[in-house]
């Protein structure tokens, strides 16, 4: 209940009335409108149909009073809905807002907020901080697995030319003279080295 006191206080010094207050005055002047309108009606109605009939006069005030009563009711039914509104989306006073009457807490908010923003900005700047280091060592180790992809492709071009070397020396030479040569050549090796084996002994 206290804190609802403190609500209706603040809102009167901010607005210069309290909410409930205001929708009691649209209701209250409604209300007035909708009994002169059909007291106004009735005097039409009864000078321009009743003509002084008391039995059609009676009949225009009992009709009147339907409608009234029938006003009544769309009024209340509509203030209520009004009021709902009024009260979540235009009397709502921001959490943060300080009143003339409230500078002596102004500074300690004001600490309270700047000391949040702070401290967010720096958890903020330390994120940045890491995802940026991380980016630099992803990128070292993209460039190392870059050279040595470049050091690996010119050792297979070296070996595809050289492949491509010994293919075209096999093409220009028949390839069953060369296996002779070198078992010729193996041959007269194996002798030379028997030789010279047996000349030690």
């Amino acid at each position: 209940m206290a804190a609802k006191v403190g609500e209706f206080e603040y809102a009167t010094q901010l607005f210069g009335f309290t909410p409930n207050a205001f929708v009691d005055g649209i209701y209250n002047a409604l209300n007035d409108y909708i009994k002169e309108f059909f007291k106004e009606m009735g005097k039409v109605l009864d000078e321009e149909f009743a003509k002084g009939d008391a039995i059609l006069s009676s009949k225009i005030r009992e009709g009147c009073k339907e409608l009234i009563a029938k006003c009544y009711q769309n009024v209340d039914k509509n203030i209520d809905r009004m009021e709902v509104f009024l009260l979540k989306n235009v009397f709502v006073i921001p959490e943060t807002l300080l009143l003339p009457e409230d500078e002596a807490h102004k500074g300690s908010v004001l600490k309270d907020e700047n000391s949040l923003t702070e401290s967010s900005l720096d958890k903020e700047i330390l994120e940045l901080k890491t995802e940026i280091l991380k980016e630099i060592r992803y990128r070292e180790l993209l460039q190392c697995e870059q050279q040595r992809l470049r050091k690996i492709l010119g050792e297979l071009k070296r070996l595809e030319e050289w492949f491509d070397k010994i293919c075209s020396e096999v093409n220009q030479n028949n390839l069953k003279d060369a296996i002779d040569l070198v078992s010729t050549n193996s041959a007269k090796i194996m002798d030379l080295l028997e030789s010279e084996k047996q000349i030690k002994n």
